[in-house]
């Protein structure tokens, strides 16, 4: 997470995360995950933003693989996060 967190910066306030959803085929699992957020921006710079707005979500799914025993992100892009 402080890795995903460095590259998006701080214009969003990461509140929680929820696992909605987990599969699990030999060694490979599709965790469905929630994420609940809070846009972090000065008031005006984006229409409708206030500070009692209630929390945003966004829901993903993140692939793992099972090697050695250990569970492994797999990241789509391939790149580094």
């Amino acid at each position: 997470m402080e890795q995903y967190l460095g590259k998006i910066g701080t214009k969003v306030d990461w509140l929680s995360v929820e696992v909605s959803g987990l599969e699990i085929e030999d060694a490979r699992a599709e965790v469905e995950l929630v994420l609940y957020y809070r846009i972090n921006l000065p008031p005006g710079v984006w229409f409708g933003v206030t500070e009692d707005m209630a929390p945003l979500s966004k829901k993903i799914v993140e692939v793992w693989l099972r090697r050695g025993g250990e569970w492994w992100y797999v990241n789509p892009g391939g790149g580094l996060l």
